[in-house]
């Protein structure tokens, strides 16, 4: 996934861009943006964090689904929440755990 920072940067010929350079994206979204700059300006202006530090980002959805009504969050929500928000959260405490 690549961030822009704006819906007009979203279209096909980025994304084919993208694609097909060394980065070999497979999506484009605006909402990482305003983190990933906090994160350079703590990191690269303000020097209050590592710069060694390491990021995980993790995507899983669109807010707009192929069928309406089928969201991440549609249906019983059970003991575990939105399941893939918890798989996410398993997986990345496992590679931060090294287990």
């Amino acid at each position: 996934m690549v961030t822009v920072l704006g819906t007009s940067l979203q279209n096909r010929e980025i994304l084919d861009y993208f694609l097909q350079s060394s980065w070999q994206a497979v999506g484009l979204e605006m909402e990482g943006a305003h983190y990933q700059k906090a994160i350079q300006a703590a990191t690269h202006i303000r020097k209050s964090v590592n710069p060694a530090l390491k990021l995980r980002y993790a995507y899983y959805a669109s807010d707009n689904p192929l069928v309406t009504g089928h969201t991440l969050a549609s249906g019983s929500l059970g003991v575990d929440g939105v399941k893939p928000t918890y798989l996410i959260t398993v997986e990345i405490l496992k590679q931060i755990f090294g287990s």
